[in-house]
């Protein structure tokens, strides 16, 4: 059965992106709230498809292999692919820095390199052009989905950090990006 919650949250932001239209707001407005509902989306089918568990003869190998990937307990089989793709990805994000989620990752280093322990979505978009289009790729990087840009952040209320997950391999991106 589909997350009630998910639900809820997919027809309010239908609901904004409709009156948005209606209003004639920003493009760009209307397109990162169209974006939100896809993310919201692809959220529920992620659920509403999840492999059936392992075996018990096949628990083993995925539990190692998530380990291994990981580097922190276990993890299902979509979340080990989805750790793999991150790897990919930030090593393409360290040759290509002006790439927009390059950007955004590397703002959110310089906000943790700078000190600061509380950051927010706010505060990382504060740190961007104005101009880059941020949401839609922001919201793209902090789920799992076939076609998403790599899960490297992870909210819990309004706080922003990096999925655990890919803790070390975001550590190997920062080396390469500052050099330390």
């Amino acid at each position: 059965m589909p997350n009630p919650n998910l639900l809820s949250e997919l027809k309010d932001t239908l609901k904004k992106a409709a009156f948005q239209v209606v209003n004639k707001a920003e493009p760009q407005e209307t397109h990162a709230l169209l974006v939100e509902a896809l993310v919201i989306v692809s959220r529920l089918e992620h659920r509403e498809h999840e492999p059936s568990p392992p075996r018990a003869a096949d628990e083993a190998t995925v539990s190692s292999v998530a380990v291994a990937a990981s580097g922190c307990g276990n993890l299902s089989l979509a979340e080990v692919n989805e750790v793999k793709k991150v790897r990919n990805r930030l090593r393409l994000w360290s040759r290509r820095p002006q790439q927009i989620n390059a950007r955004i990752l590397t703002a959110f280093l310089n906000l943790r390199r700078s000190g600061l322990t509380h950051i927010t979505e706010q505060s990382l978009r504060s740190e961007l052009p104005s101009d880059l289009p941020f949401d839609s790729n922001y919201a793209q990087m902090k789920i799992i989905a076939d076609r998403n840009h790599g899960k490297v952040f992870e909210t819990d209320g309004d706080q922003v950090s990096i999925w655990a997950p890919v803790e070390a391999d975001v550590r190997e991106f920062e080396r390469q990006t500052f050099g330390s």
